[in-house]
């Protein structure tokens, strides 16, 4: 992962977490209280979209974060002797010089 992206990914996963474990247990106030029959608390469902939740949140988050990847990978351009693809790919991702990082990446393959 590139540097400059790593402090804009990260903590927006951590959010999405945090946020839905949040709003999760604050609505935990909607399910009845212990002290109900049996009958009510085996009828109560709001516990499902609870659990739900925080698992919602990531997984959007998650989307977020992985659709504006439409591109192959360098690697696979510069295999294929598309360097001007892979240049654009690696523009996509990285700041700055394109050679150094195409030169590494050539020496890897």
């Amino acid at each position: 992962m590139p540097p400059h992206l790593t402090s804009t990914l990260q903590p927006t996963f951590v959010v999405a977490q945090s946020l839905g474990s949040l709003i999760a247990t604050v609505s935990a106030y909607l399910l009845p209280p212990d002290t109900s029959p049996p009958s009510v608390l085996s009828s109560v469902t709001v516990w499902r979209y609870l659990f739900a939740l925080p698992i919602t949140f990531c997984a959007v988050a998650l989307l977020i974060l992985l659709l504006p990847i439409t591109t192959d990978t360098p690697k696979y351009y510069l295999i294929c002797e598309e360097e001007e693809k892979a240049r654009t790919a690696i523009k996509k991702v990285y700041k700055g010089d394109t050679d150094r990082i195409v030169q590494y990446i050539r020496s890897t393959i």
